[in-house]
């Protein structure tokens, strides 16, 4: 799993033994432990378990700093979790985690991590 919240396509099949088998096939499924029986036509069983994790979400720390009517003013992006490392995309086209010069207003960032996960 790339990005924390998706689903793993797991394909789970058997050989040997006698056909036809149950238990097979395949799976989406979420993080988490998983365990899987398949059966033979002669009621062979065998087992195994499978662990599926994903990072963790990617979080944003947003320090902002007001330019007091002088067009100065800045803000900096701190990001974690995910996949590092991580790239920025400002909403005035910025492309580092911190901006300045800035006038009053609205400023978004999006956050992409190495997997391309995003927090916007």
């Amino acid at each position: 799993i790339l990005c924390n919240g998706d689903s793993a396509a797991i394909q789970v099949t058997a050989n040997g033994g006698t056909m036809p088998y149950i238990g097979i096939g395949s799976f989406s499924c979420p993080t988490g432990i998983y365990s899987f029986v398949i059966a033979d036509s002669n009621n062979c069983i065998t087992d195994t378990t499978l662990t599926i994790s994903s990072p963790s979400s990617i979080l944003s720390s947003t320090l902002a700093y007001s330019d007091n009517g002088t067009g100065n003013g800045s803000a900096k992006c701190i990001a974690s979790g995910g996949t590092p490392p991580y790239t920025f995309f400002w909403s005035n086209s910025s492309i580092s985690d911190s901006i300045a010069n800035l006038s009053s207003g609205m400023y978004y960032v999006t956050i992409t991590d190495a997997n391309l996960c995003q927090l916007h």
